[in-house]
């Protein structure tokens, strides 16, 4: 998921990504993918096969979500469950009588909850795990969340989660579709973007919003103009209490102490 609303600030900077460039170290964040394939199975196989043609890849896995995302693990554990019910009521009123626009839009509609529904089950893995050892594709299981991992190293980061730009990522590939084609976003260019450096960067995450902060304090637009002009949080805090309050400066200073200070 990562910052709210960041993949779209930086919309203006993404470009196509050159995707006949050889010789690539490529880190994937794992679940990325996954959720964006789900059951298509040989789109996915493709996928990994054309990128391992190419370039050395690693598959990153999270070990387990960090304690600080448990309310955005339960929430979208929520959602599929509330998913998982709606299915199967589209899939009793599919066996009524409709007329053929209701059933194309019922269809559709089961469409799109059959995919907030989905989640990862043992024969997934065990199928995922054979195409990579099959394409000699490194699989790494993160300490615990794949982000630190990805963020260190890769010539280029496969990922819709906007986080890694935030970690410092040079270079992310944002998938487009189930195809092989990808949007493109340089470190260099986003931190031209956005105008803001080093600790401001974990500011900005705070103030608009993440996964392991998911209280929104201002929409992103908002964040960057008062971190530019303040030039911190405690800044924006002394001289707007309403805004940034004390006890979220020190929510701030506990991240930094733990998922951010990897």
């Amino acid at each position: 998921m990562g910052v709210r609303g960041l993949m779209s600030y930086c919309k203006r900077i993404q470009t196509y990504a050159d995707m006949n460039k050889k010789d690539l170290h490529i880190g994937i964040d794992a679940f990325s993918l996954i959720f964006l394939f789900q059951e298509r199975r040989a789109d996915f196989y493709d996928h990994l096969k054309t990128l391992r043609a190419k370039h050395k890849i690693d598959f990153i896995m999270d070990k387990r979500a960090a304690k600080e995302k448990k309310e955005v693990v339960e929430k979208r554990k929520a959602v599929r469950k509330e998913a998982a019910v709606a299915v199967e009521v589209a899939r009793e009123t599919l066996t009524t009588e409709l007329d053929d626009q209701q059933r194309a839009v019922l269809e559709k509609y089961l469409t799109l909850k059959l995919r907030d529904s989905w989640c990862i089950y043992p024969d997934y893995m065990k199928w995922l795990r054979s195409v990579i050892a099959e394409l000699d594709i490194k699989l790494v299981i993160a300490a615990e969340e794949a982000d630190s991992e990805l963020a260190r190293g890769y010539d280029v980061v496969i990922t819709s989660d906007s986080d890694l730009l935030i970690l410092g990522a040079k270079c992310v590939w944002i998938p487009r579709g189930v195809g092989i084609q990808h949007n493109e976003i340089l470190q260099k260019n986003f931190l031209k973007l956005i105008g803001l450096q080093g600790e401001q960067l974990f500011e900005i995450a705070f103030l608009a919003g993440c996964d392991v902060q998911p209280r929104k304090l201002v929409d992103l637009h908002t964040g960057v103009s008062l971190l530019r002009f303040y030039g911190s949080l405690e800044k924006i805090h002394e001289r707007l209490p309403a805004t940034v309050s004390e006890e979220q400066i020190g929510q701030y200073k506990k991240l930094r102490e733990s998922v951010w200070s990897k």
